[in-house]
């Protein structure tokens, strides 16, 4: 009879690793082997791979999208830009949905 297994939050874990954190830092931060982690994110990609993958896909695209916006607004655009533009502008482009 062995230990009872820790909880890990799988998307605690996608977190930190997006953020490059190494695998040994993540493990000391939920103290945690890194042996137990890495066991732990192999199960992790056997049953939710796709949805990781799919995760990492839309953050791309979103980010394309948005490189692409702000392509589009040029200089000459945001002289001309009415107030209401601009706060517009503004705070879409603090929102914290950025990467």
């Amino acid at each position: 009879m062995g230990r009872k297994r820790k909880e890990i939050n799988s998307l605690e874990i996608y977190n930190m690793a997006a953020k490059g954190m190494t695998q040994k830092a993540i493990a000391e931060k939920l103290g945690v082997s890194h042996v137990t982690l890495a066991r732990r994110i192999a199960e992790i990609h056997a049953e939710t791979g796709i949805l990781l993958k799919r995760m990492s896909l839309e953050a791309l695209q979103q980010t394309y999208l948005r490189m692409k916006s702000l392509e589009a607004i040029k200089p000459e655009k945001l002289a001309k830009a009415s107030l209401r533009d601009l706060v517009t502008i503004y705070k879409h482009l603090n929102t914290e949905n950025l990467i």
